[in-house]
């Protein structure tokens, strides 16, 4: 199955996504030299017919009618495919241009043309830009999307340099500017041609991807869902609240704004230098060529590498200041009395700064400044400023020049005034945004980091939630937020402890005494000795004798009493008191008193006991707990077992192990193990080294517990195991390496390499394997086929685990979760991933091996000379799996294999029924969703331990109301889920029954009757649970159940 996503994922990749590249660059190059030359059209008509008077119109038109427009589009293009949008944009404006040229052709004197051309070209730029920017993010991953979106932009570039470049012939050719909208129009249905070809291309590997996925291929029909739509309202509110969001809005408005007026300055100089309109068509073609190609060349060849060297403030800094510097000297050429023609120059000059610095700076540090926002605020201010605010830049434009025309200052000198006035705006919120990008980037590492959780405690909101958790009457939630607190060092942690011993809740009165101890106020002693006093609840006032101990000199004098209290909980506190605060005289005094809790009948008092150990946290004082360990109740036993974690000596270590076993302790023991710290080096070494006398499961816990221990021999110790053979114990050493984020180095790099060809060819032998059984029927074969591709599943993930302790452990792991679990689109990514990540042979071998697809056959060729590895037939690998123990060690296929050997005729001799029973008890199993995680092997161990049971048509297994402490699981037959006469869901093979009772047993909420002759494999809660414990699928694969169960 693997393989076959892979290699989907490859079509896409090789012939869709390579096809649709060419096709999408001459669709883009098209679509910019048709707007080219309609730019070229609209601002030749307006410089000629109205000068600046018609710019300025045209800029305030654009402000008010296109953001309208575009509050539609975007309505629109939330609803309809983006293929269509795209269809309709162009045709829509593919009709609009030779209309315009009717228009101009007929009314040859209409004032209104020139200003429908330039809003023709405002929008039809802006909409096909942001369609183009949808349909290559859904054609591409972002990872591909980073490298082909660049070229895209070179060609639009392109066209616009060819646009301009050509106006002049043309004009020629053609005899009036006018005649370039219809061609205009050809040139976007010549798009429209090429853009379905692209829709096709993009639809034939959406097909094949639509087989994997279930999802619509990218430019279907269907809404476009993975694209991200932005409301307008909800973004200008983000905007308004959020004032760095603000200033990168208003530094990116500024700079188009900028633009804007350089454009007028030039086109107004350009009037007064060029009376005719052929010459005039002539300067801004040609003018408009020059500026993109000095822009492009800029920003492919210079721009990066100083970003790369001067940063943030150079470019958000550099635009304003070249800008200003062209200004400046265009102004001083203009008072030496510069020829108009060379004013010109200076001007068009001043514009390529503009643009370049634009393109090269300004676009790429405005990308970083949205990083610092939340992405969905991010996405909303971005979306807003493409479809609203470049179109408010041109109405806000017009406005300020319609403003100056007013009082006579419409020309191009006063224009250059304000143009450099804006400039100043310009570049001081440019520095203003780069101080608030510094502060932003200082909030988010101003954090601390609470197991892994970042919070701001600054913040408004965070201090918030800590309010409203301090405020409950849960103990646990008042405890987590004054973790917090303490971990923050918040001034207002004392007070809020002091405030908290008023709590209507004795849990949080309780907790706030422990807290007070061990801060010792002033205020502590009163209010302890009113707590012990008074008539509060033993949960309290033990606590608040701890901390009066803590808060007297000398508290034996004033204690002692409370060693005969009647409260088991006081008299504990009163001993743990005096043996932390008390000196040797309290020492003397509560020795009496934990003994006789020790040695107490009562299973509470003796919980006591291990809890003031625990206390206490003296090390050689650790012989009453190795009895407490070995107690008979298993509550006292997991209060040893916290105590032993915080006492450490190494004479525990053994009771601790042995306490891994059983279910009800193992959380709590391997917790206790952590804490032992370089004590549990030496059993660590030797379960590596294989000295170890526990067993392999009790091995793989000790290595999960020396995981938790932050100390960088454990790391050392855990390096020696890179080298082990594949296996549990090979994983959880893996494991634990990547959650230590370990990375190899040196010496250590050789030895991962030879881990991870080890495991490539074993899964290449299961792969061999695989293609070699076919698709068996009988239940013996099918065994051993479902346990070779468990070895090859296996054999893949401890490979990634490799992988991650040379690479980036959250991309490894990443790439192989989209490989094994992913959608086809992700599967192409991590198989990329691996592709540009690995080289030589090894590459080559992963690729072939996490391509497997079962059902279809390998690539022989390719796997006889990566791996030496040739198809034997099924009867041979099957004589190969029962015999060659070194290829094939693990014991569950050697058992599947020689049952298979029988069923095929191979050999004679039958299997033992147990095995043959185990196999189909195993494919029973692997038919129930909720044992899909589980390894084969472990699903052979529950096999071996269930029941199998008949029911007889009509007779009633389950009963409401009966405490229930099994599970069942249909192997044949159906069964009715119901109370009383209302059935709720009849279920048949390989769906289970009574799955909460091993969860938590407690009276059954239905009864469960077989509606004909059925067999039922029972699953007690023991067993359960201590799969359960070792395998965290198992309980996933019940909750999954009960959620379908809910929603059905």
């Amino acid at each position: 199955m693997l393989r076959a996503c892979i290699m989907s994922s490859n079509v896409t990749r090789g012939s869709t996504h390579d096809k649709v590249l060419p096709l999408l660059a001459v669709d883009t190059f098209l679509v910019g030299l048709a707007f080219g030359l309609l730019y070229n059209v609209g601002y030749t008509l307006l410089v000629y017919r109205f000068g600046s008077g018609g710019l300025r119109l045209a800029y305030l038109l654009a402000g008010v009618i296109v953001p309208l427009v575009s509050l539609l589009f975007q309505a629109v293009e939330e609803r309809v495919a983006v293929s269509r949008l795209s269809t309709a944009t162009r045709l829509i404006f593919a009709i609009t241009a030779p209309a315009l040229f009717l228009l101009v052709v007929l009314d040859t004197d209409s004032p209104f043309t020139p200003f429908l051309v330039m809003l023709s070209y405002t929008m039809g730029a802006l909409y096909t830009f942001m369609l183009r920017g949808s349909i290559a993010a859904e054609v591409y991953d972002p990872r591909a999307l980073k490298g082909v979106y660049p070229r895209l932009t070179a060609w639009e570039m392109g066209a616009v340099i060819t646009a301009g470049l050509l106006v002049t012939p043309l004009v020629r050719i053609l005899g009036s500017v006018e005649a370039l909208l219809p061609l205009s129009g050809l040139v976007l249905l010549a798009s429209l041609l090429v853009g379905r070809q692209v829709q096709a291309r993009i639809a034939s590997g959406g097909e094949h991807e639509g087989q994997h996925t279930g999802h619509a291929a990218p430019g279907s029909d269907s809404p476009h869902s993975e694209h991200p739509h932005h409301h307008s309202t909800g973004s200008i509110r983000t905007m308004l609240r959020n004032r760095y969001a603000m200033l990168v809005f208003l530094y990116q408005f500024l700079a188009f704004t900028t633009s804007l007026m350089v454009q007028y300055v030039v086109y107004t100089q350009a009037q007064r230098v060029f009376l005719g309109q052929e010459d005039l068509t002539q300067f801004i073609g040609l003018a408009k060529s020059l500026v993109t190609a000095a822009a492009m060349l800029f920003t492919f060849v210079a721009a990066g590498a100083l970003l790369l060297r001067y940063g943030m403030l150079a470019g958000l800094g550099a635009g304003p200041v070249l800008i200003a510097t062209g200004i400046i000297v265009a102004l001083i050429a203009a008072a030496f009395g510069i020829p108009p023609q060379g004013f010109l120059v200076v001007l068009v000059a001043v514009q390529a700064l503009e643009y370049g610095s634009y393109s090269g700076f300004a676009k790429t540090s405005l990308q970083s400044a949205f990083q610092p926002l939340p992405v969905h605020e991010r996405e909303a201010v971005h979306g807003f400023a493409q479809g609203i605010g470049i179109p408010l830049s041109y109405g806000f434009s017009g406005l300020l020049l319609i403003g100056l025309s007013s009082i006579g200052g419409g020309g191009s000198d006063y224009a250059i005034a304000v143009t450099l006035i804006l400039v100043a705006a310009y570049g001081a919120v440019g520095v203003l945004l780069f101080r608030a990008y510094g502060t932003q980037l200082r909030t988010s590492l101003a954090r601390r980091r609470i197991e892994g959780v970042d919070l701001v405690f600054a913040d408004a909101s965070t201090r918030e939630v800590l309010n409203r958790l301090l405020d409950t009457s849960d103990r646990w939630q008042v405890h987590a937020a004054l973790d917090l607190m303490q971990e923050a060092h918040m001034p207002e942690y004392e007070t809020s402890v002091h405030q908290l011993l008023d709590s209507p809740s004795p849990e949080v009165r309780s907790e706030a005494f422990t807290r007070a101890e061990e801060l010792r106020p002033a205020w502590l002693e009163a209010r302890a000795r009113e707590a012990i006093a008074g008539t509060e609840p033993a949960l309290v006032r033990s606590a608040a004798v701890g901390a009066l101990c803590a808060s007297l000199d000398d508290p034996v004098l004033e204690v002692s009493s409370l060693l005969d209290d009647p409260e088991p909980e006081v008299r504990a506190a009163a001993v743990t008191g005096l043996f932390l605060y008390g000196g040797i005289n309290g020492i003397l005094k509560a020795g009496d008193v934990f003994n006789a809790l020790l040695e107490s009948d009562d299973p509470e008092e003796r919980c006591h006991a291990a809890d003031i150990l625990q206390r206490l946290s003296v090390r050689s004082f650790f012989q009453p707990l190795l009895k407490l360990l070995q107690d008979d109740d298993e509550t006292v036993r997991l209060h040893a077992l916290r105590a032993a974690g915080e006492v450490g000596h190494p004479h525990l270590l053994p009771e601790v192990i042995r306490l891994t076993k059983p279910p009800a302790t193992r959380s709590e023991a391997l917790s206790a193990l952590a804490e032992f710290n370089d004590e549990l080096l030496p059993v660590l070494g030797d379960v590596i080294a294989g000295r170890s006398s526990w067993n392999a499961e009790t091995g793989v816990r000790i290595v999960r517990a020396a995981a938790r221990i932050h100390d960088a021999s454990v790391t050392e110790v855990l390096v020696s195991g890179i080298s082990l053979p594949p296996g549990d114990l090979s994983v959880a050493v893996l494991q634990s390496l990547v959650s230590r984020n370990y990375r190899a180095r040196g010496g250590t790099i050789p030895r991962v390499l030879d881990a991870i060809e080890h495991r490539m060819q074993r899964a290449a032998v299961a792969v061999m394997t695989i293609n070699d059984l076919g698709q068996p029927r009988e239940p013996e074969p099918a065994a051993l086929l479902s346990a070779v591709q468990d070895r090859y599943r296996h054999d893949v993930e401890e490979s990634f685990l490799l992988l991650s302790l040379l690479h980036a452990p959250d991309e490894v792991q990443g790439a192989k979760t989209k490989m094994l679990e992913g959608a086809t689109r992700d599967r192409a990514l991590a198989a990329e991933m691996l592709d540009v990540t690995l080289s030589g042979p090894l590459r080559q071998k992963m690729l072939a091996v996490t391509e497997h697809r079962d059902g279809e056959s390998p690539p022989v060729t390719s796997y006889a000379e990566l791996f030496g590895l040739h198809p034997r037939g099924e009867t041979e690998r099957i004589r190969q799996i029962v015999n060659d123990r070194e290829i094939w060690p693990e014991e569950w296929p050697a058992q599947c294999a020689a049952a298979a050997a029988w069923r095929r005729g191979i050999v004679s001799e039958k299997p033992e029924d147990t095995v043959l029973t185990t196999i189909e008890r195993v494919l029973a199993l692997k038919t129930a969703d909720m044992f899909a995680g589980i390894p084969d092997a472990v699903l052979a161990h529950i096999a071996s331990i269930m029941e199998e049971i008949d029911v007889p048509a009509q007779d009633e297994f389950i009963h409401k109301g009966e405490i229930g402490r099994c599970m069942y699981i249909i192997r044949e037959g159906l069964v009715a889920v119901h109370d009383a006469d209302r059935t709720f869901a009849k279920l048949g093979p390989g769906e289970v029954v009574g799955e909460m009772a091993v969860l938590d047993p407690q009276p059954r909420s239905a009864s469960a009757t077989a509606v004909e002759d059925t067999v039922l494999l029972r699953l007690d809660k023991d067993p359960f649970d201590s799969v359960m414990a070792d395998h965290p699928a198992l309980a996933q694969g019940v909750i999954a159940v009960l959620c379908r169960r809910l929603r059905g």
